[in-house]
Formats: C-alpha cells, structure tokens, sequence
C-alpha cells in the first residue's frame, strides 16, 4: 500500500469521528435554515409565499438579473443576479414555467459582494424572478426569457 494513501486513510478515519463528537461537523445544523417546502411547491406564488413566510415583496430595481432574453435551449440557460440591496442574506432564483418554480437558493456572507452566477433550467418561456432577501424584508426582480427549445418537464 502507498505510503500516502495509507496516512491519509488513518487521519481521515481517526479525525471525522473526533470532529463529529468535538461538534466541529454538525450536518444537520447546515440544512437548517433550508426552505424544503419552498422547494416541492408547484406554483410561483406557493413558492414565494414559502420563502416569505407570507410577508410581502418590493419589486426593486437595485437587483440586476443578467440573462440573454431568448434562450435556445431551455435545459441550461445560464443567469446572472447582481443585488445592491445593503445586507443581502440570501438570492433565491425562480422560474415561472418549472413544474417547481424554486431553482436556486444562495446564502450570501456579509464579507461578499452580493453576486451569484448559474445556469437554470426552464420549463418554457415565462419570467425568471430573483427574491432577494436582507435585514429590512424581502425584494424581488423579474426578467422575460423566451426559450425556443425544450427545458424541464
């Protein structure tokens, strides 16, 4: 046996199981905060309603939704999301015509310029939304895209 192999096999064996009791890896506490039901909702505004808690939107133009306007295919239709709204927590990106609207959620570290790339899939034309949320509430931007060939079904 490699000499390396073998060291690496014995510290990641003997350091996860001391992580994991010292409380260092705590996997469940990761996906705590993580909108399942926001996820499995089947209209755009069952999702956004999930991810609000039911508390209003602002439409804003400080959040810039970079995308082509026509997409040839629907399957991976790349999209950019630039928030200047102070104290972006997270950007969650929508599409309108998915079977499940919620296709990205980004939690943004306060010591980071609020910006996410991506490529989504979409069911069909319809408008891609950007929910951005901060201290002060949520706040959402839409953009057109027409997509000429097939997406998510």
């Amino acid at each position: 046996m490699d000499r390396r192999v073998f060291l690496g096999t014995a510290l990641t064996t003997i350091n996860l199981p001391l992580a994991l009791s010292l409380g260092l890896l705590q996997p469940t506490r990761a996906l705590g905060g993580w909108p399942a039901d926001a996820f499995s909702a089947t209209t755009l505004d069952d999702a956004l309603n999930k991810l609000t808690g039911g508390r209003p939107t602002t439409s804003s133009n400080a959040i810039k939704i970079l995308a082509r306007e026509i997409a040839e295919d629907g399957s991976s239709v790349p999209v950019s999301v630039e928030s200047g709204i102070p104290d972006t927590k997270s950007i969650t990106l929508l599409s309108e015509k998915n079977p499940n609207p919620t296709v990205a959620r980004f939690t943004i570290s306060p010591r980071v310029q609020a910006t996410v790339d991506t490529r989504i899939k979409m069911g069909g034309t319809g408008d891609i939304v950007a929910l951005v949320e901060s201290d002060d509430g949520f706040y959402v931007a839409r953009k057109r895209i027409n997509v000429t060939a097939g997406g998510c079904g």
